[in-house]
């Protein structure tokens, strides 16, 4: 996961990009994360999959390869070797990206699953703080204000549909409402807010090494990589891997790769706006 002085990380210029191929991404990043959102609500909220680890390897698999196959396809400089050098920028960006994951699917075993996405809405705001504190970057006014107003609009959304369903419902626990009381609900707005800010770490710091690899996707292959064998050692360390194969279906499996699949998918739709339009 280190740089090398050549054509790895060698800053590439690359020609503006039209608007239309930013609403192209954009549009890409919305309907397959989205996708990737309800295939992981039915996994932790009706299949009771609740296996962290084994959702972060499982992803992070798939957007590597996706990567690797981008890179051929799109990217007009080898990738040889591994990126050597800045090790510790590397372990700051692949720890937090890693922990950004981790804790947001953790929070699911406390949080309502609307809660937990109306929270994670608010991601643009640490991400926006993450650069000013961690490149200096400062956005206009307008900018910072669009963010917030943004955030809030799509977090307000979320809670008031949430809400007008437990109106037209009565109140039950029917698989999106994880059992447990003040306590646990406390615990898991603990760990959207610590995963809110990695958000903002990895963004922040990931914003200036993608200007420095060959190519966007060899940055989410290595960021992705790394994210894999984090989650591989913990796995080695207790029973989930195994009690998530006792309890896995052909179901399970089914929405476990659409998962996978469309998390990738819109994390290459990610990676590659970074690259031609910036984090935010």
């Amino acid at each position: 996961l280190m740089m090398s002085d050549g054509d790895m990380c060698r800053p590439k210029t690359t020609t503006p990009s039209p608007p239309r191929k930013h609403v192209v991404l954009s549009v890409g990043v919305l309907v397959f994360f989205g996708l990737s959102s309800l295939t992981q609500e039915r996994l932790t909220s009706r299949h009771k999959f609740n296996f962290e680890k084994v959702l972060v390897v499982t992803q992070s698999l798939a957007a590597v390869a996706l990567a690797e196959v981008a890179h051929v396809r799109w990217a007009r400089v080898p990738s040889s070797r591994l990126p050597r050098g800045r090790l510790k920028e590397w372990c700051v960006v692949v720890g937090a990206y890693f922990a950004s994951h981790y804790l947001g699917l953790a929070s699911l075993r406390h949080l309502p699953y609307p809660t937990h996405v109306a929270l994670k809405s608010c991601k643009a705001i640490p991400v926006a703080l993450g650069e000013r504190f961690l490149t200096n970057r400062r956005y206009s006014p307008a900018k910072n204000l669009a963010v917030v107003a943004m955030s809030a609009g799509v977090a307000l959304f979320f809670l008031s549909s949430s809400s007008s369903s437990s109106h037209r419902n009565p109140p039950q626990n029917d698989g999106k409402r994880p059992a447990g009381g003040a306590s646990s609900y406390v615990f898991g707005l603990v760990l959207v807010s610590l995963a809110l800010v990695a958000d903002g770490v990895y963004a922040g710091t990931q914003s200036f090494l993608v200007h420095r690899c060959a190519s966007e996707f060899v940055l989410m292959s290595r960021m992705n990589l790394g994210q894999a064998v984090l989650a591989l050692a913990l796995l080695a360390k207790d029973r989930e891997l195994r009690e998530a194969l006792d309890v896995a279906t052909p179901v399970i499996l089914r929405d476990l790769v659409l998962f996978a699949l469309c998390k990738a998918l819109g994390t290459l739709c990610v990676y590659r706006l970074l690259r031609e339009a910036g984090t935010l």
